[in-house]
């Protein structure tokens, strides 16, 4: 038996025993910092415009209510808005509770309409032309008639 350990064992350092999982650690620090500063480094492409799509809704109920009120009501419409070149879909995004939507989108003319269109959904047609820098506001409107 040398140094007190049978079958010619040696001590384990434990400092040798962390340094691999350091030096991952390590790595794996340098790399995410790297990649984010090419991730920052690269702007958003400059010929871009963008489309300012602002939903709403009315809904019509099949009772008319007593004199003086309102029949229909016109809310924002939170929804799936779907951007179109032709029959292609070029863009998709929901709006928010005040059913407004920014879309980032190339220049170009595109119809505005709504995800998986439903049936009773009754919708104005709406395009835009979107030019490089320019924001293109987009009002678009729906309606429901309930029996």
């Amino acid at each position: 038996m040398r140094g007190g350990y049978s079958h010619g064992m040696q001590p384990r350092d434990s400092s040798v025993r962390t340094r691999p999982a350091i030096r991952r650690g390590a790595g794996t620090a340098i790399g995410f910092v790297m990649l984010s500063a090419i991730l920052t480094a690269c702007p958003a492409p400059s010929n871009l415009g963008q489309i300012v799509v602002t939903a709403t809704l009315t809904e019509c109920p099949g009772v008319r209510p007593p004199e003086g009120e309102n029949w229909c009501r016109t809310n924002p419409f939170v929804t799936d808005i779907v951007v179109m070149s032709g029959d292609t879909v070029v863009a998709t995004a929901p709006t928010s509770d005040a059913g407004t939507v920014y879309i980032p989108i190339y220049p170009g003319k595109f119809t505005i309409d709504v995800a998986d269109h439903p049936v009773y959904l009754n919708c104005d047609e709406a395009t835009a032309i979107v030019r490089t820098g320019e924001s293109t506001p987009v009002a678009f409107h729906c309606s429901i008639q309930y029996p």
